[in-house]
C-alpha cells in the first residue's frame, strides 16, 4: 500500500479526509482500527495522520483505548475546539444563529427580527447574526452555513422560498461578499438530515430517511452511509415531495391553478 498512496497524492488526501471524518463522527479510534477500517497498513496510517497531528487537526487521546490485542493503545481523536463554525436559520420573521465546534456542539445563540423578507434585509440581518456571534467568540469563525425553508441549489440558490416568497434568489453570492470565510447556504431539511446523520441518531444506521412536517412536508434519505435523496436535489418547484399527488382526482393546489 506504500507506494499507492505514496505516488497518488489525491488517494492519500482522500484517505486523510476519510479519518478526519471517522473520528470527528464515531469518537477515538487506534491505529490499528483505522488500518482495518481503510484496509492500510500501520505505516500508512502513521504516514497520513503525522500532518494532521502536526497541524493539531488530531490529538492522541490520553486514555489509553484498547487494541484488540490484549493490550491497550493510545487512541486518535479530533481537536473539536480547532473549529468555530456560525450555523444561521432564517424563518419569515427572525434569523436565529449559534456557534458550534467541530463537533456542532452549541457554544453561543443569538436572534434577531427580521424588518422584512426582502432579500437586502434578510442579507443584512444574516450578516449581523454572524457578526453578533464573531464578538462572542474567543477565536474567528472558519465558516458559515445558513439555511431556510425552501428549495435550494448546489451553487446556494434559493429557487423558491415559500415562507419569504423568493424566487430565484442567488443567496450565497450575494452573502459571499459580507464574509471573508466560506457561505454554505441549504434548505432547513438538508441541514436537519446531514446533522442526523453526523452527530445525531441517524450517526448509528448507515441508512435512514427523515420526514418534516410543517407548513410543508420535507424529506430525506440516507443509504449506505451517504446521503442520496432530499428535497432540494431537484430543481424544479415542482419536483418537492409535497407536491406529489395523493389522490389523483383530488382537489388541485391552488398553485397548480395559480400556474395553469
Amino acid at each position: 500500500m506504500r507506494g499507492s498512496v505514496d505516488e497518488h497524492p489525491r488517494r492519500a488526501a482522500d484517505l486523510s479526509r476519510t479519518i478526519a471524518t471517522d473520528l470527528l463522527v464515531n469518537g477515538p479510534r487506534t491505529r490499528s482500527e483505522l488500518a482495518g477500517l481503510l484496509g492500510v497498513s500501520l505505516a500508512t496510517i502513521t504516514r497520513l495522520i503525522r500532518p494532521l497531528l502536526a497541524s493539531q487537526v488530531l490529538i492522541e487521546t490520553d486514555r489509553p483505548l484498547s487494541s484488540g490485542l490484549g493490550r491497550s493503545a493510545f487512541g486518535l481523536d479530533v481537536e473539536p475546539s480547532r473549529g468555530r463554525f456560525a450555523g444561521i436559520k432564517v424563518t419569515s420573521d427572525t434569523v436565529f444563529g449559534v456557534t458550534t465546534d467541530l463537533r456542532a456542539r452549541e457554544l453561543a445563540r443569538t436572534a434577531l427580527p427580521l424588518p422584512s423578507t426582502g432579500v437586502d434585509a434578510v442579507i443584512d440581518t444574516i450578516a449581523a447574526v454572524a457578526a453578533e456571534l464573531q464578538r462572542g467568540s474567543a477565536r474567528p469563525l472558519d465558516a458559515v452555513g445558513v439555511t431556510l425553508g425552501g428549495t435550494v441549489s448546489a451553487d446556494g440558490r434559493v429557487i423558491v422560498g415559500p415562507h419569504l416568497r423568493w424566487e430565484d434568489v442567488p443567496l450565497r453570492t450575494l452573502l459571499a461578499p459580507h464574509f471573508t470565510v466560506p457561505v454554505h447556504v441549504d434548505s432547513d431539511v438538508v441541514g436537519l438530515l446531514r446533522a442526523l446523520h453526523w452527530f445525531g441518531h441517524g450517526r448509528e444506521y448507515d441508512g435512514f430517511a427523515l420526514l418534516t412536517v410543517g407548513a410543508g412536508i420535507g424529506y430525506g434519505v440516507v443509504m449506505h452511509d451517504g446521503v442520496v435523496m432530499h428535497d432540494s436535489v431537484l430543481n424544479s418547484r415542482m419536483d418537492a415531495v409535497s407536491h406529489l399527488p395523493v389522490d389523483p382526482a383530488g382537489p388541485l393546489c391552488p398553485r397548480d391553478i395559480a400556474d395553469a
